[in-house]
């Protein structure tokens, strides 16, 4: 059975937030658990067939969506996702064709984009239930989705190397503590919010 966390975002509008939520579910559920490509790829990797592999073989697929997410464009001025070519596009399309769980993730204050502004393959997008990410509350908002992931993959749920996965305010105990890394990135991510 299908198992595990695909991480589908556009480098452009959200390229910290997929670095974030890798790290969060890394460390819960380890790395094997998670794919995110820049990271999970390898030099020389045929990156086509892994993202596609990957993809097929999650459970989930979580579709950050950012205040740029809709109108990021290409040298020809035209939105990347109209493009039958675009990887966000391509991966969701697959992941929908498939009937495989998508989970928007809001980033700050993006919104879910409305049905007549996306290409069709895209449009059950628009029926998701979606989380929210916000900066200021980074962490926290981190270890819910973490939470909320846990209970809708078993396998996820086998692998998870702690019982509760700490908050903020939370206790550290077990032995996968909150990386130093996550606290460092999403402290400094924190602290750039208004600037």
């Amino acid at each position: 059975m299908a198992h595990g966390v695909f991480i589908n975002y556009r480098g452009a509008d959200s390229q910290m937030w997929a670095t974030l939520i890798y790290l969060a579910l890394s460390a819960r559920f380890g790395e094997s658990g998670v794919f995110l490509d820049s990271t999970s790829l390898g030099p020389g990797d045929d990156f086509e067939e892994i993202l596609f592999d990957q993809l097929r073989a999650s459970s989930l697929v979580l579709a950050l969506i950012g205040p740029r997410w809709l109108t990021a464009t290409g040298e020809s001025g035209q939105r990347l996702i109209d493009a039958p070519a675009d990887w966000v596009r391509r991966e969701l399309a697959e992941a929908f064709a498939r009937d495989i769980r998508v989970v928007p993730v809001l980033t700050d204050d993006a919104r879910l984009p409305a049905a007549e502004l996306l290409p069709p393959d895209l449009v059950p997008l628009t029926r998701r239930q979606f989380v929210r990410l916000r900066r200021r509350h980074a962490l926290d908002d981190l270890a819910e989705l973490t939470r909320k992931l846990a209970r809708l993959d078993t396998g996820l749920t086998r692998a998870d190397r702690t019982a509760s996965y700490p908050g903020r305010h939370g206790s550290r105990a077990g032995p996968c503590r909150r990386s130093a890394r996550l606290d460092g990135v999403a402290g400094a991510f924190q602290g750039a919010d208004d600037r």
